[in-house]
């Protein structure tokens, strides 16, 4: 029971129960990575017995009750925790790790000022050189552009990259990586490059025709490749240097190679999300460890996967106008697209009276998640990236359109692209978009 006032103002009503959500994008192209291999797990330390182990102090106990909650869905427990920890164990390394932790949360249920001031606050008391600092400054930004203005506002383009510059041909995902970098996959040259701060270098890797790319949560890099085209004809790579790991994919009752994975995603827990063009009935989840996937979440064809903060899953559906997400039980808990509710704020200026007002995507070709749970969306048909905050109202999450960043169709100018075709965004909230039959980078902070 929370009894202090201010903190009830900040703290849900209702939990929300349920486990980490998935989304996807299906297509098709070529095999699929796993993750770490039950050899490497039977090598870890085995637990002490109880009696060993260290009674955790007040703190780091009221840290791990709210991660356990925050892995349940229960929000509202997660946030009371968080504040009691800010509250009775002030200034301890788990209060300043919770900081952070509880600045997130509260951009999810709609507190960006209290967000904002959490996240400050914490980079404020930090060293320059403290890497929470960073990622609290980062927050604080992302949270601030979208409280500055309707509709959420980006400065005019710039280039991303001058260096190493090659012509993609058809980039389909640009996707994080845990040192700050960027790999850009790109199914039409079958190859793979890293953005890192203004330079584009080729990815090498051992095996042939990469067609999808996860970082697993110890930072490594899992590739899926072309079991037909590697000398051992079997599955994905754990490594960019690593021999081919035979995965497997079990539906209908029969177990099957993964011949045609074209996206992936890894949530915390390891578990790696795989969108292969064999199987078009949804999404395969293969469990970390596991070289074995199964279907996963609910049906239907999809052409890519992401997971964004609290572990939600992404689903981009094969007609490109519709993003689901969904819990771990299988619960779908927002459909985007492709009508999707917008401020009137935002695209009803000048209008009087005006109530509610619908934005029409047509062809969502890429989305992103940034870590104030908004979702950004390209739609190749509308030259447009709109920008959807997502809000935690009840046991649903709530959408609607904040704002749109126009795409250049002008190849002429230094940021006109015919074709976009991939995007990612920043932990500050800048995004990077990338087209076919282009060397642009092209980046909107």
């Amino acid at each position: 029971m929370i009894t202090d006032p201010k903190r009830q103002m900040n703290v849900l009503t209702q939990s929300v129960r349920g486990y980490v959500l998935a989304l996807v994008f299906a297509s098709g192209a070529l095999v699929l990575v796993t993750l770490l291999t039950p050899v490497a797990r039977a090598q870890a330390p085995a637990a002490a017995p109880s009696s060993a182990r260290a009674k955790p102090s007040p703190a780091s106990a009221l840290l791990k009750q709210a991660r356990d909650a925050e892995a349940a869905y229960q929000f509202d427990v997660a946030l009371d925790r968080l504040y009691t920890l800010q509250l009775e164990q002030p200034r301890t390394p788990d209060a300043l790790a919770g900081r952070l932790l509880l600045a997130r949360l509260l951009m999810l249920v709609g507190d960006l000022p209290a967000a904002i001031l959490q996240a400050q606050a914490l980079s404020d008391e930090l060293p320059a050189n403290r890497s929470e600092r960073a990622q609290a400054l980062d927050l604080a930004t992302a949270g601030g552009r979208r409280l500055r203005s309707i509709p959420i506002q980006y400065k005019n383009p710039e280039i991303a990259a001058t260096k190493g510059l090659v012509e993609f041909k058809d980039p389909t995902a640009i996707v994080p990586d845990k040192d700050g970098s960027f790999v850009i996959v790109d199914q039409g040259a079958k190859r793979l490059f890293r953005l890192a701060d203004d330079t584009v270098a080729p990815l090498a890797v051992a095996q042939p025709e990469p067609s999808a790319v996860a970082s697993l949560p110890d930072g490594t890099l899992v590739i899926a490749v072309n079991p037909d085209k590697n000398k051992e004809k079997i599955g994905a790579v754990a490594s960019a240097a690593g021999k081919p790991i035979p995965t497997t994919g079990t539906w209908d009752g029969r177990m099957r190679p993964l011949k045609k994975v074209s996206a992936m995603a890894v949530n915390s827990a390891g578990d790696v999300f795989i969108v292969d063009g064999d199987y078009t009935k949804g999404l395969l989840r293969c469990k970390a460890g596991a070289t074995n996937c199964e279907p996963w979440g609910p049906p239907g064809e999809l052409t890519t996967v992401k997971v964004g903060a609290s572990d939600f899953v992404y689903l981009l559906d094969v007609k490109l106008q519709t993003v689901r997400v969904v819990d771990n039980s299988g619960k779908q808990m927002a459909a985007i697209g492709p009508l999707v509710a917008a401020d009137p704020a935002a695209f009803a200026q000048g209008a009087a009276n005006v109530v509610s007002v619908n934005y029409e995507f047509k062809r969502i070709v890429d989305i992103a998640i940034d870590q104030t749970y908004t979702l950004y969306l390209l739609d190749a048909s509308l030259r447009k990236i709109g920008i959807v905050p997502l809000r935690l109202v009840g046991n649903q999450l709530v959408a609607e359109v904040k704002g749109t960043v126009d795409i250049s169709a002008d190849d002429r100018t230094p940021f006109g692209m015919k074709s976009p075709s991939a995007m990612a965004v920043t932990p500050s909230g800048a995004l990077i978009v990338a087209g076919g039959s282009t060397s642009r980078l092209v980046r909107f902070r």
